[in-house]
């Protein structure tokens, strides 16, 4: 490879580039992240990934034009008509090809040569962290795709199996999983790196736009004489037995184990434990509770927020976050700051200010939970 060699593949590159996500400075970077892959890697062929990493997105345009087309497909004979045009060999030409034809991310051919398992990296790496967010975004707006997407009750959607194109799609569909398709030893390590970058990113996006949203809507239901009544079983010791009874229903634990935990409660002696119930009148629409350990190994953390749970015909309405949000102000008052919580689920609790703090074992569970915080400030 000379100079000339690069400034035609360059050049060509150039004339070929128009899209604000994948533009020359998307180019450049995959084609600096190879080199830098490459230098880990044996039997490279630097000519070819050089070339490789410039045309890698020629064929992006006909994509935009002709949805049914794919950029690597188009893109791969651009290139190999290119070069055999401008005299490179056949051989040279068709690994060039290949290289690109196997780039994308979604393609059901995986890249086979180093210089295609390093095209591939480099281009992944792009999509990665802080930088991977802010060029989805901006492929997004110039797609005049929104953030997210509504719940059919209003809600905004975490983007978990949603079927029209929104950020949160795009992240739940591609850039959550991407972490784990790398081929070269480096570009998993670096994008390792990058990934926190990302789900704080998320998680903060999700969270300020769903608590905006429960709380508009929380607040529209009030004037419409709609609101549910949050209440604090010691203001109310006449709830004890049939709350207890309540969670007993909903979770299967003793009742004994309920009456006696509220009985704690309600003899004040301490912070923890304590109950709270969501009120329709006189229904019990949900509830949930702060224990010490809700049945995992890790002691250490603790207080935790356990039994959540809502009516299923209370659901969609934001009571759950309702609930959360005045648990952890009660707690701050009673001196206790930060609340964990032991689940499953995933996408939930951040959407009301909790964050994925690490993995946990239940009692008696096969694998691990998840255990979130929550820091009230």
């Amino acid at each position: 490879m000379t100079k000339y060699d690069y400034t035609l593949w360059e050049s060509y590159m150039l004339s070929c580039m128009q899209d604000s996500a994948h533009d020359r400075e998307h180019v450049y970077r995959v084609l600096y992240g190879a080199l830098e892959l490459g230098k880990d890697e044996p039997g490279v062929d630097w000519d070819v990934l050089v070339c490789a990493c410039l045309l890698h997105d020629i064929g992006r345009q006909e994509q935009f034009r002709d949805a049914s087309l794919d950029h690597a497909s188009v893109g791969a004979e651009k290139a190999y008509r290119f070069l055999t045009k401008h005299g490179y060999g056949e051989t040279f030409a068709a690994r060039v090809r290949g290289c690109i034809f196997t780039h994308r991310f979604r393609s059901e051919h995986p890249p086979e040569s180093p210089e295609a398992k390093l095209l591939f990296d480099a281009d992944k790496l792009d999509v990665c962290g802080a930088l991977g967010m802010a060029r989805t975004l901006l492929y997004n707006g110039e797609e005049g795709e929104p953030l997210y997407s509504l719940l059919p009750d209003g809600r905004v959607s975490p983007g978990e199996g949603d079927k029209e194109p929104s950020f949160f799609q795009e992240y739940k569909k591609k850039l959550e999983g991407i972490y784990g398709r790398f081929f070269t030893e480096k570009g998993k390590a670096l994008a390792g790196e990058r990934r926190q970058a990302a789900v704080n990113f998320y998680e903060a996006l999700l969270r300020e736009s769903s608590s905006l949203y429960d709380a508009g809507r929380a607040g529209l239901r009030a004037l419409f004489g709609e609101e549910i009544a949050l209440v604090r079983l010691c203001d109310r010791p006449e709830l004890r037995e049939p709350l207890a009874r309540w969670f007993h229903e909903k979770w299967g634990v003793p009742l004994e184990a309920y009456l006696e935990s509220m009985d704690d409660c309600l003899a004040a002696r301490s912070a923890v434990p304590q109950w709270y119930a969501a009120l329709d009148g006189g229904t019990i629409a949900g509830g949930l509770g702060v224990i010490e350990n809700d049945f995992h190994d890790r002691r250490d953390l603790t207080p935790n927020v356990c039994a959540v749970y809502v009516e299923e015909a209370y659901r969609c309405r934001g009571i759950a976050g309702q609930l959360l949000r005045f648990v952890c102000r009660d707690m701050k008052e009673r001196g206790v700051g930060t609340l964990y919580l032991l689940t499953d689920h995933t996408s939930f609790y951040e959407r009301y200010g909790w964050e994925f703090f690490c993995m946990a074992q239940g009692d008696g569970e096969e694998g691990p939970s998840r255990m979130y915080r929550h820091t009230e400030p």
